[in-house]
């Protein structure tokens, strides 16, 4: 299991390398996700958000490469990170392709919140400060998500994901 449901209770318990792993795991797979949206799904409004994710996510990738790098940390190569997002599962279970996406997305995109929340509760200051300045957009992108979980769907989140 990778690093998505960090206890904010300890910032002992924080661990830089976990954190560049998970979120750049996270990342590729909203990327991944992204794509196959833009070609399955026939909403305007989730190929937009979609569209979103892969700019904003691969926008993400580039800033966790400096900070592995100005952490002295490893991060996994491109296609590590490909192999590892294949590990995704993302099941229909009678849902229409539009409202399983959006309903994966918004559990995902909560995961990453807490990831980044554990980050900035850290005595690691350059976690610290890049969680900072992710956050606001990473909670917009968790709203905008939810309210297409709203507009797609009344009945209860069926999916499954592993990371």
């Amino acid at each position: 299991m990778l690093y998505g449901q960090p206890s904010l209770a300890s910032s002992e318990e924080f661990d830089g390398q976990k954190f560049i792993e998970s979120a750049s795991v996270r990342s590729i797979s909203e990327i991944e996700t992204a794509k196959i949206a833009l070609e399955k799904s026939s909403s305007p409004t989730i190929q937009a958000y979609a569209q979103r994710m892969i700019t904003e996510n691969t926008a993400m990738l580039d800033t966790l490469h400096t900070l592995a790098r100005d952490s002295q940390l490893t991060m996994y190569s491109d296609q590590e990170l490909r192999s590892k997002a294949r590990k995704y599962v993302f099941e229909r279970k009678g849902q229409t392709f539009d409202t399983a996406y959006v309903n994966m997305r918004a559990l995902e995109r909560r995961k990453t919140v807490s990831l980044f929340r554990a980050a900035i509760n850290s005595d690691e200051i350059l976690f610290k400060r890049y969680a900072e300045a992710a956050l606001p957009e990473l909670m917009h992108n968790l709203y905008i998500a939810q309210q297409l979980v709203e507009q797609t769907s009344s009945a209860p989140t069926l999916f499954a994901s592993k990371l």
